[in-house]
């Protein structure tokens, strides 16, 4: 199991070290730590889930709650003392820690705490990601709202100047066929919007994570883009290992890897694309391909919502296929370089 939670200690005697060494479950990586100086010092690179600190080592103990509250508000907090009592447990219960136990420990008490506390940070982590999920569907439904509100007002403005001319008397089919244009950019306009859409609902449709073949996915969307490669006199390359299964949403990572190559093939003319996959601690999967690239500058842009070179594009691919990445815990990166062409890089968890 990766270590993903950290505890910090601050604790000075080695028979106390080798009890926390014993009770904490070893996927929990544990940062002892000498004085109290030295936690803030770790905290801003170690983020700790849980600090545990001996009343002993600290000379302002309420004090030094309250500034590491300030630092890391969401953290929890253990205080175990030599001395201890009923009082000051209840004193410092009163100030915001988690627990408090008496030392030496007692293995039983300690690890239901420390139990109840991991499912809390579970939890709050849980809460977080949906936050964040409910704060980025709100940028983008603000952003949706802006962006179709635009093609919205040229369809209906389209549809009028040609209902206009339907109220002219005795107006000839020729006449017609004239202003009929206005009603292919009222079509046009409107699958817009649709395309804006289908994005959306492609984001937030729900699915059910299982284990499949990843060359599955390639060879459905080499078929779907065949024709578009050789009119671009672009060649396919596929390297890897054609039985290399990965664990998530096929039709999800099929809507990531299209995004891709589709772009991959926007970009490229008389060159290549190369899907390649690797398997190691991580599932590693390369698009890359010999198009006119991306500058510098843009390449920290590329997966904001709307954000776009292109007349034709929405803006949302890029955003939508970071979002489904993260959706599979896992993360997506890009390097580029102008008239070179482009790799996108995703790595994916083995489950």
């Amino acid at each position: 199991m990766a270590k993903t939670t950290c505890c910090l200690i601050l604790e000075h005697d080695p028979i106390t070290i080798k009890q926390y060494n014993k009770f904490i479950p070893s996927n929990i990586d544990i940062c002892f730590i000498d004085d109290e100086l030295t936690v803030f010092r770790k905290i801003p690179s170690l983020s700790p889930t849980f600090i545990i600190f001996n009343t002993s080592y600290v000379k302002k103990p309420i004090s030094f709650i309250n500034k590491i509250k300030k630092v890391i508000p969401n953290v929890f907090l253990i205080v175990c003392s030599s001395n201890s009592s009923v009082r000051e447990a209840v004193f410092f219960l009163k100030h915001g820690v988690h627990d408090y136990f008496s030392i030496p420990l007692v293995k039983d008490d300690f690890q239901f705490s420390l139990s109840q506390i991991l499912q809390s940070a579970s939890k709050q982590s849980i809460d977080l990601k949906q936050s964040n999920k409910l704060v980025f569907l709100g940028e983008l439904a603000a952003e949706i709202a802006h962006d179709i509100r635009i093609p919205l007002s040229c369809v209906s403005g389209f549809i009028s100047l040609f209902l206009g001319f339907l109220k002219k008397p005795n107006i000839s089919v020729e006449e017609l066929k004239n202003v009929s244009h206005y009603l292919d950019k009222s079509i046009e306009e409107t699958k817009r919007c649709q395309k804006i859409l289908n994005n959306l609902l492609m984001f937030s449709k729900k699915e059910n994570f299982t284990h499949f073949c990843l060359m599955d996915i390639i060879e459905k969307i080499e078929s779907l883009i065949a024709q578009d490669l050789v009119e671009k006199k672009v060649e396919l390359k596929i390297q890897m290992n054609p039985e290399l299964q990965v664990y998530g949403s096929q039709e999800k990572l099929h809507q990531v890897l299209l995004n891709l190559i589709s772009n991959a093939k926007n970009a490229t003319t008389n060159g290549s694309i190369t899907i390649k996959a690797t398997i190691n601690d991580v599932v590693k999967i390369f698009v890359e391909d010999t198009g006119r690239g991306v500058k510098e500058e843009d390449l920290d842009k590329i997966f904001n919502p709307f954000y776009t070179k292109t007349e034709q594009g929405t803006g949302l691919g890029l955003s939508i296929v970071k979002k489904i990445i993260e959706e599979h815990q896992g993360s997506i990166s890009v390097r580029s370089q102008l008239n070179t062409g482009t790799t996108f890089i995703i790595e994916l968890p083995i489950k």
